[in-house]
Parts: C-alpha cells; structure tokens; sequence
C-alpha cells in the first residue's frame, strides 16, 4: 500500500471513529520534522567484507539522520490517531588511486583519472499509531504515543577500477518494528504547533538497526 491510500486510510478510520465520539469538528494537523535516525551495522560489516574480497576503501555509513511527515486527526480531546511517514539518506564516496589513463585507453579524457568507490543507503519507514494525551491546557498537551510500522532499507555499492572491472551489488530488506514515545504538542499560533518526542523504538532489517532511543521535534500545521 503506497503513502497516499495510507493517508487516505488512516484518516477515514479517524472520521469514521469521530463519528461515533464527541460531536464537535475533528482537527486534522500536518507536521513536518526532523529524527534520529537507525545505525548501518549490517550495511557496515558488509562494507569490510566487500573491501577484503576486492581490496577495495569503501568507507563505512555508521548511521543516519532522517526526516519525516506526519498526519494527526484527534478523535477526542485526549486521544489522536497518527500516521507518520519517514525517509533518511546517506552517501559515502571516495576516490583511490590514480593513474594515466592513457596506459589502459588509447583515447581518454580526462588524461588523469582515479578509481571511485562509493555507498549509499535509504530507509523509508511506515507507521500508524495512537497518542493519548495525559494532560491537556489551551497552550500545550503532552501524553504518551504508542505505534506500529514498516520499516525498509535499500543499499548500494560501486567500485570503478581505472582499466579494470566495475563492481556494484545492492540488498533491499523490509521488517516490522514497534515504538513507544512520550509526546508534546505546543500551540504557537492558532494554527501553528511546535510538536516532539522522544522515546524508544525496536525494528531492524539486513543493514539498518533503528531498536533504541529516538527524538523528533518539527512544526505542526492545523486545519
């Protein structure tokens, strides 16, 4: 199920649990934000195997920061449905040796050239969730979150060799993972909120470990 009838889901089930609650409207708010995002110890180890096998300097990612977009539709003044969509990226690129390319090609350009190695790793995480707000004043509310999700990762790696062979792979993993998080929503404005968390979340695929400690903060817009 693509990002778009997740939305579309998720809302309606929000609706449609609305209607059956309290008969006032059922704010809907955006938030856009920033988050920690998951260590490459998979991706990592197989970054030294892949330089001993090809005597190559792939450098390794360590870890990854990530952001993310988040929909809220509040089904009672202390309960909210979440459905949070989140991406990180990272690239390492490295250059090795040089060499006249001129000893391995008759025309080339340029006339100096050097062996690249380069890694990249993307995560796109899926999640829906309910956040019960523990305490709620005019200006702020904090509460407890609680969600469930995909998490995916997709790496890839290339090792170009002046006068030699190029060399690339790549895996794509997919796991279902849990978090638990402490929440906070301040209004700014009437329709501008501060919202964050921060709390602890356990997933993991072939190259990415997200299970540990996690903060996100960003702005919220309401409607």
């Amino acid at each position: 199920m693509d990002t778009t009838k997740c939305i579309a889901a998720a809302a309606t089930l929000a609706l449609l649990i609305a209607g059956v609650g309290e008969t006032r409207a059922t704010p809907v708010s955006v938030s856009l934000y920033g988050l920690t995002g998951a260590r490459a110890e998979g991706l990592d180890t197989n970054i030294e195997r892949i330089n001993s096998q090809h005597n190559a300097i792939l450098s390794p990612i360590g870890s990854t920061l990530g952001a993310g977009v988040g929909l809220r539709v509040r089904i009672s003044e202390r309960l909210t449905l979440s459905f949070d969509r989140q991406s990180a990226s990272k690239r390492s690129d490295r250059l090795g040796a040089g060499k006249n390319c001129h000893d391995f090609y008759y025309e080339c350009w340029p006339d100096y050239q050097y062996d690249t190695y380069s890694v990249t790793v993307e995560s796109h995480t899926n999640q829906l969730g309910v956040i019960y707000w523990t305490s709620v004043s005019p200006r702020a509310r904090a509460g407890l979150s609680a969600s469930v999700g995909t998490y995916r990762s997709e790496s890839f790696y290339r090792i170009d060799i002046v006068g030699g062979e190029s060399t690339y792979g790549s895996t794509q993993d997919t796991s279902v993972g849990v978090g638990v998080a402490g929440a906070l929503d301040v209004k700014i404005l009437s329709l501008l909120h501060l919202e964050a968390g921060a709390g602890f979340r356990q997933a993991k695929t072939q190259d990415l470990d997200w299970t540990g400690p996690f903060l996100q903060v960003g702005p919220a817009l309401y409607f």
